[in-house]
């Protein structure tokens, strides 16, 4: 959980937290303001912005007894104000595939204008990776399901279930297991120094990964994960699925069926990967995938993670339809989602 790893990799910086004036930015119910101040921490302001949260974590910290240490602001850290300026900026921020919502340029905010010269940023470093996986589980589970049901052939139901599933925000953050990473080794998207990157710099990530199968496999996805660093290499988060479980879980990219390459031990494939700031609303992001001319397999298996319209949606999901198509798959789904 969040909180095991608070503990775990926290507070080992005792040493570079007494003494000093801290700032939790968007510090939710006040876990790393609490360690802070435990840590002996000269003072400690946590910053939220959600009103109702700022309250719980004000009942927290006077539930503790560490008013004296810890004052709650509460605001949006760009506007507040802060009685002084801090040693040292901590924050939660990572989201799924790390800049999901886009906190970070709020952490660096915080960095450029309200710490000192010489002050310290934790996390100092982020780094995202990604493999290459079949998903196999998902698969079978959401979209195999559909080759048979009650022995009829439901196999053109499968393409919308895979549109419907990979438009679904609970498909896109998944737990996947390890031996379903199909890639002999991940490839670094993104390499962070957070003493020195820029918001700009957060708009528009792109790397050309490339991949080498460790097993034949049909490749049905792009999965994306993060590791944070607190200073050390030993003082770090990990989020992939060779490490223990985090609510973070793991994001995929869902291939389309029909662009899902087969390849052989051995194959090299490349894929161009870019995650952008939305035009719309620049705390959420567009991912793409698409493969590269370099990659061995046949084919051009391209991905959006961006919703298509369709004339009508997977059968059975439309609460207003009436028509027999729908009336009969949402109840055969109800059964089957009752007998698991």
């Amino acid at each position: 959980s969040s909180f095991q790893w608070f503990l775990r990799v926290c507070f080992p910086f005792a040493e570079t937290v007494r003494g000093k004036v801290v700032l939790d930015v968007g510090c939710g119910t006040g876990v790393l303001s609490l360690l802070a101040a435990r840590a002996g921490a000269r003072h400690v302001y946590a910053v939220e912005a959600a009103a109702g949260v700022a309250a719980m974590a004000t009942e927290i910290v006077r539930a503790n007894g560490l008013e004296a240490v810890v004052t709650v602001i509460v605001g949006e850290i760009e506007r507040v104000a802060v009685p002084e300026q801090v040693d040292l900026v901590v924050s939660e921020w990572m989201g799924f595939y790390l800049v999901h919502e886009s906190m970070l340029k709020s952490v660096l905010f915080a960095r450029d204008h309200l710490m000192k010269p010489g002050g310290l940023l934790l996390p100092n470093r982020a780094q995202l990776w990604c493999s290459l996986a079949d998903l196999a589980s998902f698969h079978q589970e959401h979209i195999e399901f559909w080759r048979s049901v009650l022995g009829f052939d439901f196999s053109p139901v499968m393409k919308h279930a895979q549109l419907e599933a990979a438009a679904s925000p609970a498909s896109m953050v998944l737990s996947v297991p390890q031996d379903e990473l199909v890639a002999e080794r991940p490839a670094l998207v993104a390499d962070l120094d957070l003493a020195a990157v820029s918001p700009a710099d957060l708009d528009y990530i792109w790397r050309r990964c490339a991949f080498t199968l460790r097993r034949d496999a049909t490749v049905r996805g792009l999965v994306l994960w993060f590791d944070v660093f607190f200073g050390t290499e030993s003082g770090a988060l990990h989020t992939s699925p060779a490490h223990e479980a985090t609510h973070w879980k793991q994001t995929v990219v869902h291939f389309p069926l029909d662009a899902c390459p087969q390849a052989q031990r051995g194959t090299a494939l490349s894929f161009d990967v870019a995650i952008e700031a939305d035009g719309k609303d620049p705390r959420l992001y567009n991912i793409s995938v698409c493969a590269s001319a370099s990659s061995d397999a046949d084919g051009d298996a391209q991905i959006c993670a961006e919703e298509e319209e369709e004339e009508h949606g997977m059968p059975g999901h439309e609460p207003s339809c009436d028509c027999m198509q729908c009336t009969v798959v949402r109840a055969f789904l109800k059964d089957k989602a009752t007998n698991q």
